[in-house]
């Protein structure tokens, strides 16, 4: 917030210190105040605004443009009864007015060769003693937001896209991690014969309903005569899909490994993320059958199709 602001420590308990570092984003810095440039800044009260605090400073590849994006991070941790649209309304402004300040910083400058581009932001709510999701999004769709003369991308996210993003990291790092796997996040280019890939996630892909990736292991068994023997690797294509639980949802899910020419694959993995113990029973009853419904064009190989669950922390463990 800048004057007065509480540490980055404060801000950040309750929902990882290094949230983004779990995804492969490099830190610039942290917790650093910097002067106001502009005399169209205002603080809430309508005073002239003197300082402007970077919660972080974050760089990382945008995949589809092959650049780095420098990404500020604005985090806010209260309770829920001081969350409101107000509020919000507020913050937004703070965050675009503290990019528009550290964009020409002189401190920041100096790790120009980190980023090339700065525009981006990210605002973190998070509510330390409870969260409504419905009352969140609703305040987000009558927030007010500020116009500029150049565009800012801002992303907000609360309690829920942060539990999604822990759960997505915790699941890949103990299943895909391990060993001499090979794993990496897909960025499919839309309308072209093309991909690229990467060890870290992109920003906008943190804000997707799916997120695409290849993973490359090796199988073992020990048919001949009791020892261990490796086989070729073995590729995996892998959907992460937080979308609605239904049949026509399944069914689109499984239209962009075609859409997106990723039939090579040996393997097709669906990962889910329930938001209720209905979620699980719906895919576990209802998947597999979906897929057989599929357009021609769009049907996978039923053999080749496995799926799985990342852990909803609100979600007993039992029901998975």
């Amino acid at each position: 917030m800048g004057e007065k602001s509480r540490s980055i420590g404060e801000k950040l308990e309750g929902f990882g210190q290094n949230l983004y570092s779990l995804f492969g984003w490099n830190e610039i810095l942290r917790d650093e105040e910097i002067p106001c440039r502009r005399s169209t800044h205002k603080n809430p009260e309508g005073s002239k605004k003197k300082t402007h605090g970077v919660d972080l400073l974050h760089s990382c590849i945008d995949p589809y443009k092959n650049r780095k994006l420098a990404i500020i991070t604005e985090c806010k941790n209260y309770q829920w009864k001081s969350i409101n649209e107000k509020k919000i309304s507020e913050w937004i402004e703070e965050l675009v007015n503290t990019i528009d300040c550290a964009s020409v910083n002189e401190k920041i400058s100096q790790y120009s060769e980190e980023f090339e581009t700065f525009n981006s932001g990210i605002l973190l709510i998070h509510g330390n003693d409870t969260f409504n999701k419905d009352e969140f999004y609703g305040y987000l769709q009558k927030a007010k937001y500020p116009t500029r003369r150049h565009p800012v991308n801002l992303y907000i996210a609360g309690n829920d896209k942060i539990e999604q993003w822990i759960s997505l990291h915790d699941y890949i790092n103990a299943k895909y991690r391990q060993g001499d796997q090979i794993f990496k996040f897909v960025y499919p280019f839309v309308g072209e014969n093309r991909y690229s890939e990467h060890d870290h996630i992109a920003i906008n892909h943190l804000f997707s309903r799916f997120v695409f990736a290849r993973r490359e292991y090796y199988k073992e068994d020990n048919s001949q005569q009791g020892k261990l023997v490796r086989k070729e690797p073995c590729e995996q294509y892998i959907i992460f899909c937080f979308d609605d639980f239904s049949e026509e949802a399944y069914r689109y899910a499984c239209s962009m490994f075609k859409h997106f020419q990723f039939e090579k694959a040996k393997e097709y993995v669906f990962c889910f993320y329930p938001q209720t113990e209905h979620d699980i029973e719906h895919v576990n009853n209802n998947f597999i059958n979906a897929l057989g419904k599929a357009e021609k064009q769009y049907a996978l190989d039923a053999s080749k199709v496995k799926y799985d669950f990342l852990i909803n922390p609100k979600i007993s463990r039992v029901n998975y």
